[in-house]
């Protein structure tokens, strides 16, 4: 990004910085006089994570450094005085794959940010799922003094709306409940806000409340007459326990009108991220599976986020070997309680789900039919190939590849295709830099070597999230491959 600013209508713009480096996050200054901005503006700034918070004068010039201490911060937003800013940044930068994301502040004039929100140990900004909303505002929001700042944070399934006080450094919920809020615009005088949300069984409406979260209302009902035509089905929220005693939280999403004492199928859906989570958000995929007569299983193992960072720490150097536990554990607990046909489960998942997906399968016979989506089998191949690895490795797996190579091959999923008997599905975009098509190729090639049942989807001119953007007609395709290949094998 390269900012541009234009001081009457119809001025032409003009470039206000300059360097091969990325801009991003603009944010104007109360006077108008400045914009902040995050970019890394170091020589290596393209194979690491460190970014810097900038201020730009609005009348040319050199940046200047605002953040006088290393880290990965992002985010700026001044205070209605211009004297501080708000940000975002990882606890630490040097775990910042796992690492709670927190907002700290800093002095406008330059110095070292301060952390404000550690106390509540959840990441701040919304990371609950979803594949129909995208919400989109300032991940904080000062209040008229300045002397508290708003800000989203994901919690056991949630996104909600939470508040630190600077003074004291208090933190209390403001907008709760069983759902995924975002899009918060806070109302002038602090009268409240104006907030997106979504549950299980409407994709989103917008609502609005007073400063402390009451005198709550929904604005809109866009959904009403798409609500009346269909049947979402509310999900069953259960936990299980792991073999270390891990306390896991899942949903199960049973076919509408269910009959009690009728065995359903089960499909596994298995998040992506890894650093992310399921939970109250709308998933039209799960509703679409729940339609045709399936139950739906998804939960937030080990590594995710809304349990602290602890919980996400987990998962560091043992991706697969930390969470599949996780996941064997609440498919038992989901059979415990009965409809469920255990000869009849599937398993599916994109991105780090596909990864999962891939894992799951090479250790385990327990599924009768597998979907993997924009998945990676081999770390080892992949370095350098995607658009993260080389930045985010070390982070992930505690070592570069040429430093442990044996640990990258043996998280891998691929080392373990010869155990693969699964029926699979393998579906990938072909513009995909995130997870390259190469990794679904290695996968589909070595299963047809070793005559195994495994079938492949390309999508041309699609990226890694056409489950969420793509061309609808390739949407429409992808869900009805899930949809057929579950059908045919379950």
């Amino acid at each position: 990004m390269v900012p541009f600013a234009a001081d009457n209508p119809g001025e032409q713009p003009r470039q206000l910085t300059e360097g091969p480096y990325e801009h991003r996050d603009p944010a104007w200054s109360p006077t108008g006089h400045e914009i902040a901005f995050s970019a890394a503006r170091h020589p290596d700034w393209e194979t690491g994570i460190l970014r810097d918070i900038w201020a730009v004068s609005a009348a040319g010039g050199p940046p200047r450094k605002i953040t006088c201490a290393p880290g990965s911060w992002s985010e700026p937003v001044w205070s209605p005085d211009g004297t501080t800013i708000a940000l975002l940044g990882p606890s630490d930068y040097r775990r910042a794959d796992h690492a709670n994301v927190l907002v700290w502040t800093v002095p406008a004039a330059g110095g070292v940010p301060e952390p404000r929100t550690a106390a509540l140990d959840r990441s701040a900004g919304d990371t609950t799922m979803g594949d129909i909303p995208r919400f989109s505002s300032s991940p904080v929001a000062w209040d008229r003094c300045g002397g508290a700042i708003h800000f989203l944070a994901s919690d056991h399934g949630n996104t909600h709306l939470f508040r630190v006080t600077l003074a004291d450094g208090r933190i209390e919920r403001v907008i709760g409940g069983p759902r995924r809020v975002g899009m918060v615009v806070p109302l002038p005088g602090d009268a409240g806000f104006v907030f997106a949300a979504s549950t299980p069984t409407n994709p989103g409406e917008l609502y609005v409340c007073g400063p402390d979260g009451g005198d709550e209302r929904q604005l809109t009902d866009v959904n009403r007459e798409w609500l009346a035509e269909v049947e979402p089905v509310e999900p069953e929220e259960i936990w299980a326990t792991g073999p270390d005693g891990t306390r896991v939280q899942g949903w199960l999403l049973r076919p509408p009108g269910a009959q009690p004492g009728v065995r359903y199928p089960m499909i596994l859906q298995i998040h992506g991220g890894p650093h992310l989570q399921y939970g109250n958000g709308f998933m039209h995929e799960f509703q679409v599976l729940a339609g045709l007569g399936y139950a739906v299983l998804y939960s937030n193992p080990r590594g995710g986020t809304g349990y602290g960072e602890a919980f996400a720490a987990k998962l560091h150097a043992a991706w697969g070997e930390a969470d599949m536990p996780d996941l064997m554990a609440i498919v038992d607990e989901a059979i415990r309680r009965g409809g469920i046909d255990e000869q009849r489960l599937g398993v599916t998942g994109g991105s780090y789900g596909g990864i999962m997906t891939n894992w799951v399968i090479g250790h385990t016979d327990r599924f009768k039919a597998a979907v993997t989506q924009r998945c990676c089998s081999n770390f080892v191949s992949m370095y350098g190939t995607d658009d993260i690895s080389f930045a985010t490795s070390q982070l992930s797996f505690g070592a570069e590849v040429w430093e442990d190579p044996e640990l990258y091959w043996r998280l891998s999923p691929i080392s373990y295709v010869a155990n693969i008997t699964t029926p699979l599905l393998i579906l990938h975009s072909e513009e995909d830099y995130r997870c390259p098509i190469e990794q679904a190729e290695q996968l589909f090639v070595s299963l047809k070597f070793l005559r195994r049942t495994v079938e492949f989807v390309r999508f041309p001119n699609e990226s890694h999230g056409l489950s969420r953007g793509g061309q609808p007609r390739h949407r429409l395709e992808r869900l009805n491959a899930i949809a057929e290949w579950f059908q045919r094998w379950l």
